[in-house]
C-alpha cells in the first residue's frame, strides 16, 4: 500500500473542492484531460470507470488537528412536505449504492441537511459544513 502525505486546507467560504488539484494528482485519483474530445476518448478507453459510483478500493485515513472539536447538530432541519417522498427515495437510493449508511448509535459528529430541488425535478441533499452552523 502506498502512503501519501498531502496538506489539505479547509476554507470557511468553501468555493472549491476540499481536495485541490495537487492532492488529486499525487493520490492518482484523476489525470488531466484538456478538452471534451479527450474526455470522450477516455470514456471509450475505460467505459467501466463511467458506470455507477466510483469508490476507493483501499481504506483512507484522515488525521485531524489535535484541537479539533466534534460538532453535532441535534435539531434536524425540517423537510418541506411536498419534498419528503422525493427525499426519502433519494436517501434510499444513496444508501443502496453505498454512498451513505444509517447511523444507529449516538455520534459526536453530525451536519445538517438542506434539500434543494434540481432543474429536472429531483432533489439534492446538501450537507452544511459545521463551521457555517
Amino acid at each position: 500500500m502506498t502512503h501519501i502525505v498531502q496538506d489539505v486546507y479547509v476554507s470557511r467560504t468553501l468555493t472549491q473542492p476540499l481536495l485541490g488539484w495537487p492532492a488529486i494528482k499525487r493520490m492518482g485519483l484523476f489525470s488531466h484531460l484538456s478538452n471534451v474530445e479527450a474526455v470522450e476518448r477516455f470514456r471509450l478507453m475505460f467505459p467501466a470507470l463511467f458506470i455507477g459510483l466510483g469508490k476507493l478500493e483501499q481504506e483512507c485515513h484522515i488525521e485531524l488537528t489535535p484541537s479539533t472539536q466534534p460538532h453535532c447538530l441535534y435539531a434536524p432541519r425540517r423537510i418541506p412536505l411536498p419534498l419528503q417522498e422525493a427525499v426519502n427515495t433519494e436517501l434510499q437510493r444513496m444508501q443502496d449504492e453505498g454512498v451513505i449508511s444509517p447511523v444507529t448509535r449516538p455520534t459526536d459528529w453530525c451536519s445538517g441537511m438542506v434539500v434543494v430541488r434540481k432543474k429536472n425535478g429531483k432533489v439534492r441533499e446538501r450537507l452544511i459544513p459545521t463551521w457555517l452552523i
